[in-house]
């Protein structure tokens, strides 16, 4: 029965009677509207599981080495992950970069699909090293790069002149040769004015394809501690221990604490020994 009809039916109720109908339509409405909050917080958390490692994928691949020696900038970014148009992800952020470095800070509610919570990943793309961040554990991790992006062939196209974002700019292709013998090549817009940044990147194979666009860019010179972990931030043994560790909470919380159906030999939720014992950058 919807809103409406209950209401008519509120109507039709003998006087007497309406109190108690308004209030069992109310507790209707609350139970409804706590049963969705509760279902869209335990999504955030399978959510978390699907994008947050394709995130950290995409930041410690050869994009990292496409804004390396950058004099240092703050921009708005947007990430479109691979799928469908029904099941793409599209992630809301910033990102900053200073000489091999650069540390991407999503945006919740922002997306059309929501990661859980902010996420950061920091990446030093000539230590091949990072973290990955969750504001709502107040936790980090250590990453480091499988594969190093060492050699960037790039060839740029010939075309008309060009704007974008009130930029002049060119359209260029990179094949990105990793140290593993992984290949793959990036369709790039660049800045002119801006030292050549990409103010968009596509990729179209590998094992994620994406498109990262940056708006608002701003030339600055970001604080160094912009890329290390806060010193009392938590710090989880690794990204997998983190993103799991986030779930459980969010399904203890949200979900009467019964653990979710898991598929058979998929790790149960992380016990306190997930975590490592010392706080602050290892």
């Amino acid at each position: 029965m919807d809103l409406l009809n209950m209401i008519d039916l509120i109507n039709r109720t003998p006087k007497g009677w309406r109190p108690l109908a308004t209030m069992m339509l109310a507790g209707s409405v609350m139970a409804c509207w706590t049963c969705g909050c509760q279902h869209r917080d335990l999504n955030a958390g399978r959510e978390a599981e699907i994008t947050l490692p394709k995130l950290t994928a995409l930041m410690t691949g050869p994009v990292a080495n496409l804004f390396t020696n950058q004099s240092g900038f703050e921009s708005e970014c947007e990430i479109t992950l691979a799928g469908t148009a029904e099941s793409q992800r599209k992630i809301s952020g910033r990102i900053f970069g200073l000489g091999g470095q650069l540390r991407l800070e999503t945006v919740p509610g922002k997306a059309k699909s929501r990661v859980a919570g902010e996420f950061g990943v920091i990446w030093d793309a000539t230590a091949n090293r990072g973290y990955v961040l969750s504001d709502a554990l107040q936790g980090y991790a250590a990453l480091k790069g499988s594969a190093q992006f060492t050699n960037l062939l790039t060839q740029t196209k010939a075309g008309q002149p060009d704007h974008l974002e009130g930029h002049p700019v060119d359209h260029a292709e990179v094949t990105a040769l990793g140290s593993d013998g992984q290949t793959l090549s990036l369709q790039l817009t660049r800045a002119q004015d801006l030292g050549n940044l990409p103010l968009e990147v596509r990729s179209a194979d590998g094992a994620n394809p994406f498109i990262l666009t940056l708006t608002n860019v701003r030339l600055i010179q970001p604080a160094n501690a912009l890329f290390l972990p806060p010193d009392d931030f938590t710090k989880y043994e690794n990204e997998t221990a983190l993103v799991e560790e986030l779930t459980a909470r969010q399904h203890n919380v949200f979900g009467g604490g019964h653990d979710r159906d898991r598929a058979p030999g998929e790790a149960g939720p992380p016990d306190i020994h997930h975590r490592a014992d010392s706080n602050g950058p290892p």
